[in-house]
């Protein structure tokens, strides 16, 4: 009767694991290891990919900083430096 205990724990934690790790593969994690797993080729598009992004995250705070600004200043201030610029 004991071991049948063990042994029914033992088979139970392991098709719980294998539930686990299912789950985890059906929701788009992935094993740690897989960044090993990666081409070089594949590596460096990440990371030009990366750098692309930083560049378009920094235009458009400087994008936000600049409607900011606009809308929080008077009016009079934005159309004469509208103005200003034709």
């Amino acid at each position: 009767m004991f071991w049948m205990l063990i042994f029914s724990l033992a088979l139970a934690f392991i098709v719980a694991g294998v539930v686990l790790n299912l789950l985890k593969v059906q929701a788009g994690f992935t094993a740690p290891d897989q960044a090993e797993r990666l081409s070089e080729r594949e590596m460096d598009a990440i990371r030009a990919e990366n750098v692309e992004l930083k560049h378009r995250i920094a235009e458009l705070t400087e994008r936000l900083t600049v409607l900011e600004r606009i809308a929080t200043d008077p009016a009079e201030r934005v159309s004469r430096e509208i103005e200003e610029l034709r």
